[in-house]
């Protein structure tokens, strides 16, 4: 598992999938406030402007610079589209 401390330093680092496809760039970190245990990432998918997608760090492998997810693009940029950055509920994440 990933400290909150080590995830935070991931915020503008570079994210590829379980290929080495660019998927895009960590913009946020969604953790648990009583463990605080880093669950998800929020992630702008593609260019500056593109859409923000929910990414499980789970068995992901990270540098400050880089995080490698063991996921395909393709299930990212399916997944469903957050409209901004907000607090989940523990509803919005079992959807998720």
């Amino acid at each position: 598992m990933h400290s909150l401390v080590e995830a935070r330093g991931w915020v503008e680092a570079r994210v590829d999938d379980v290929y080495g496809s660019r998927v895009g760039e960590v913009v946020d970190v969604y953790f648990d406030r009583d463990g605080q245990e880093v669950h998800w990432m929020l992630v702008r998918v593609g260019a500056d402007d593109g859409p923000l997608a929910l990414v499980p760090v789970h068995y992901s492998i990270a540098s400050r610079a880089h995080v490698w997810v063991p996921i395909t693009k393709d299930l990212i940029t399916r997944a469903p589209v957050l409209e901004s950055v907000r607090a989940l509920s523990r509803d919005d994440e079992l959807e998720m």
